[in-house]
């Protein structure tokens, strides 16, 4: 584990201070890294965990499927 500074951390991701620095506020609070008291913002998801765990693994299986091969397997 590298012991980097807030500084070499945004350079890294190319983020801001700020960003990084509340992340691990958020983490060393919640254990998270994202804050769960805040509700999700935006559309609902589209797919369900499920469903969208079987396109992954289909897409893992065959990437070079195509959008019409994925309908008829849904």
């Amino acid at each position: 584990q590298e012991d980097l500074t807030l500084q070499e951390i945004a350079d890294r991701l190319k983020v801001s201070i700020g960003v990084v620095h509340k992340t691990l506020s958020i983490y060393k609070q919640y254990g998270e890294y994202a804050d769960p008291s805040k509700k999700r913002t935006g559309w609902p998801p589209i797919l369900d965990n499920d469903n969208e765990c079987y396109l992954k693994s289909l897409l893992e299986s065959n990437p070079s499927i195509y959008l019409d091969e994925i309908k008829q397997k849904l």
